[in-house]
């Protein structure tokens, strides 16, 4: 097994090589504990990806959680791109380019969570 870690603009990265399993990242405590004070105790549930993405939608909502009714942080504009550093499951969103998907990804500058239907990551990885 190849095994290295890097940084790249500060973030460390770790690639290991030959069939390793890369581990689970953990959510932001500040977003799992945000989640569950509104009633989501499930929002934070964190999945694999980690990385960039570019948001293909005009305004695309970051929420405190990953659920519409969640408190609105602010909104991005078309083509920006985004660090993700988590993924947790939420509502469904329909509408988007890469929809239907209840899928969303943790912007970690924006300290919140942007539907996965609006963002391009090049995977998908919520399947």
């Amino acid at each position: 097994m190849i095994a290295r870690r890097m940084a790249f603009l500060g973030v460390a990265i770790s690639l290991s090589v030959a069939g390793a399993a890369a581990p689970a990242m953990a959510a932001p405590a500040a977003a799992t504990a945000t989640a569950a004070a509104v009633g989501h105790a499930n929002a934070a549930r964190p999945l694999t990806f980690t990385g960039w993405g570019q948001v293909r939608v005009n305004g695309t909502a970051v929420r405190t959680c990953p659920h519409v009714s969640c408190g609105l942080i602010t909104r991005i504009p078309v083509n920006t791109w985004v660090f993700i550093s988590g993924e947790a499951r939420g509502d469904n969103i329909t509408d988007g380019p890469f929809s239907p998907t209840n899928c969303w990804d943790f912007l970690r500058d924006y300290g919140g969570y942007a539907t996965d239907a609006y963002i391009f990551t090049g995977v998908d990885s919520c399947a």
